[in-house]
């Protein structure tokens, strides 16, 4: 679904950094000294534009806890999103069932200094295999079976599906771990 000729997009990183998260907006600019990066504090204009020519965004946590405008955009935009898990971390949406680690960089908020170097550790061909895995999980994102398809994804395979599946899966597992003690 993501697939772009070599060079299509022409930024590194692209962040739009949340209004009340302090430490964010202080160490992550300081990390990035590169041309190709960009990182905004407040509105700006050409967001959508952005996001479609980076390779990276920022998909911060939301202003309410939880990932979300900006995680789900990012991925829209076939755009590999960048979540900073905070100190005692949250879950990310569908967790137990999304292969996060395949199409997003997941980076613990204790290891922010490392990130630069992380994400020019990965290849071509990794961030190929991570924009395609990402159009994999593109659809577990909307709710087509209730809103109608977006993009011309199967209604099978939407997030209301993917919340009975992971609803499932959770009362499995919290059964077994009360029926072994644990």
């Amino acid at each position: 679904m993501f697939e772009e000729t070599e060079g299509s997009r022409e930024r590194e990183l692209f962040a739009e950094l949340p209004s009340d998260k302090r430490a964010l907006r202080k160490d992550l600019p300081a990390l990035f000294t590169k041309e190709n990066v960009r990182i905004f504090r407040g509105a700006i204009s050409k967001y959508q534009e952005n996001l479609t020519s980076s390779i990276f965004c920022l998909g911060a946590e939301g202003k309410f806890a939880g990932y979300g405008a900006r995680l789900m955009q990012a991925v829209i935009a076939g755009c590999i999103p960048i979540i900073i898990k905070p100190r005692g971390g949250q879950t990310l949406i569908w967790e137990e069932y999304l292969p996060w680690k395949k199409f997003a960089v997941v980076v613990n908020e204790t290891e922010l200094d490392s990130l630069p170097e992380q994400l020019a550790s990965y290849s071509a061909e990794e961030i190929r295999s991570m924009r395609r895995e990402l159009g994999c999980a593109l659809p577990r994102f909307f709710w087509s079976s209730i809103y109608g398809s977006y993009i011309g994804e199967s209604l099978e395979q939407d997030a209301f599906a993917t919340l009975l599946e992971v609803g499932a899966l959770r009362f499995l597992l919290s059964a077994d771990r009360q029926e072994h003690g644990s």
